[in-house]
């Protein structure tokens, strides 16, 4: 029998672990016979050494995954990071716009070792009230989310990476989220099938599709689904047709223990679970010599088991020896379908330069993905905007809102003001809004208190994006608080949302939204904002 411990795919955390550290650990996941590795953090020459040389160490083809659903920028510093999914689905040319960005993300990947992207997330934008799906998704409408995630998975396996469907059957008609307890969603069969049609449209295309921790009643499966053979064998494989591999989302996340406590014993029981439910990898368990000691038992007492494991684990050979061939295969091969087949992939969309997160392609990409939004009609947002930017006349202060608490929080605004200079633009800020008594004295051309700063009008950055500790998709009572200060003390004022446009309309606000904290739209912002200002000649050249 295979070693079940081929079927876990433990962590490294560059984005906590000192590289020589990380490598240490992961090479004692290695003896203990991991089948690969999925990556958090770290700088582009640090990952592409490090898996070069777990790749070596091993001997064998591994496994490199990583989340990557705004390229590869996401995870690892000096690659491009690319506006995300839901921004994509509002460009004039979608398609294009996702395939340009499936490709850049697996080309960039495969050159650091990683050839298993997870993503895309073709959960649905149906629950407002959903703390963790949110801009993640391409929308709310089923055959845009198809079309567009069977758009970006042809396009990063044209380009050599394996692509993973996530969150089977679909998480976004959660409240709560999976990593925090196991949300249920309580809709009937008949509502479900929306959500299903994304995974139906990826089915027969996708190398790989992943488990949600979250219960589904009206498909007979009242734990985790992850866990369920009702939904991952009946419905997937059976009805659906998959043929592609079935991985959990993390084991760690306590969902997976039905909304109860994690612990690495019990763990290894429910990963046996989910091997019998139907799944072939099982990704980021917190003890996998312990979890993969626990399969190995079980399997040598049942026969079925044995099998499953024999099964799973052929089933990620075949793949992986199409996925697995490191940077070589990331440049140019066929689209591949589930099984690791080719499938027909139409044109990739324009290209898009590689490890260059600041290049003006990319810029133009986000600009062009930044729109208007507001309550009501999107018309009366628009002219609002366009009145701000006649305002501003080419000069501007800035403040910050963050509902965040992120490492990164105190960077915000900062890239929006060295594109709006870099065009031109007297710029003071970016400055955070501190309590109630607005905003603190900041950099650049100086704080409020500088000659002209009080009188410029304001653009006020409000930063809110999709996080697992949050609990909720709307601002908090805090934020909303400094919003309103700095919105009375009067003045021409655009508030431009990182964050879902939702944001906005949740508090009444007509803006830009520009979809996510991430220095690519904050350029995009910019960008939008002088060329129309540009256009009409209320400021200098761009």
């Amino acid at each position: 029998m295979t070693d079940p411990a081929r079927l876990l795919v433990a962590v490294i955390r560059l984005d906590r672990d000192e590289p020589d550290a990380a490598l240490e650990a992961a090479l004692g996941d290695l003896e203990a016979g991991v089948g690969g590795f999925i990556l958090f953090g770290g700088t582009c020459d640090v990952v592409r050494g490090l898996t070069a040389e777990l790749r070596e160490r091993a001997g064998r083809p591994l496994w490199f995954a990583a989340d990557l659903e705004r390229g590869a920028g996401q995870q690892f510093r000096g690659a491009a990071t690319l506006p995300p999914p839901a921004a994509l689905a509002s460009h004039p040319q979608a398609e294009r716009a996702v395939r340009a960005a499936a490709r850049l993300t697996a080309l960039e990947s495969m050159d650091l070792g990683v050839n298993w992207v997870l993503a895309p997330v073709l959960d649905l934008d149906v629950e407002p009230r959903n703390p963790i799906v949110g801009t993640r998704s391409f929308g709310a409408d089923p055959a845009v989310v198809s079309r567009l995630g069977r758009a970006w998975i042809e396009a990063c396996q044209a380009a050599g990476a394996a692509a993973c469907a996530k969150h089977f059957p679909g998480h976004g008609r959660t409240t709560g989220d999976s990593h925090m307890e196991l949300p249920s969603v309580d809709a009937s069969r008949e509502r479900l099938e929306g959500d299903l049609g994304p995974f139906r449209a990826v089915s027969e295309v996708a190398a790989g599709m992943m488990a949600a921790h979250v219960a589904y009643p009206a498909l007979g499966c009242e734990g985790p689904a992850s866990r369920s053979p009702e939904v991952l064998r009946s419905l997937l494989r059976e009805e659906m047709g998959f043929r592609g591999l079935v991985v959990t989302d993390a084991l760690v996340m306590a969902g997976f223990g039905g909304g109860g406590e994690t612990g690495a014993a019990t763990e290894g029981w429910r990963a046996v679970r989910a091997l019998r439910a139907g799944c072939d990898i099982l990704l980021y368990p917190s003890d996998p010599a312990l979890v993969a000691r626990t399969v190995r038992q079980a399997a040598g007492n049942d026969r079925r088991l044995a099998g499953l494991v024999e099964e799973a684990a052929g089933r990620s050979q075949r793949i992986l020896e199409r996925f697995g061939r490191g940077a070589a295969a990331g440049r140019g091969g066929a689209a591949a379908g589930a099984d690791g087949g080719d499938a027909d992939a139409p044109d990739a969309g324009p290209d898009l330069p590689l490890f260059r997160p600041g290049a003006p392609e990319l810029t133009r990409l986000a600009s062009e993905c930044v729109r208007p939004a507001g309550p009501g009609d999107p018309e009366a947002a628009a002219r609002e905007v366009a009145a701000w930017t006649s305002a501003a006349a080419g000069r501007v202060r800035i403040a910050v809102v963050s509902d965040d608490e992120a490492p990164d929080d105190a960077s915000t605004g900062r890239a929006l003001a060295a594109e709006l200079r870099r065009r031109g633009w007297s710029v003071r800020g970016p400055v955070e809004a501190a309590g109630t008594g607005g905003p603190e004295a900041g950099e650049g051309d100086g704080g409020p208190g500088a000659p002209g700063a009080s009188s410029a009008p304001l653009l006020l950055v409000i930063r809110a994006t999709p996080r697992a500790e949050k609990g909720r998709s709307g601002l908090s009572a805090r934020a909303r608080e400094r919003v309103a200060t700095l919105l009375a003390a009067g003045g021409p004022a655009l508030p431009v949302a990182l964050g879902h446009p939702r944001v906005l309309a949740g508090e009444e606000l007509a803006g830009l939204c520009a979809w996510a904290s991430e220095e690519v739209m904050e350029r995009g912002a910019a960008a939008w904002i002088a060329d129309r200002a540009q256009a009409a000649g209320a400021a200098g050249p761009a």
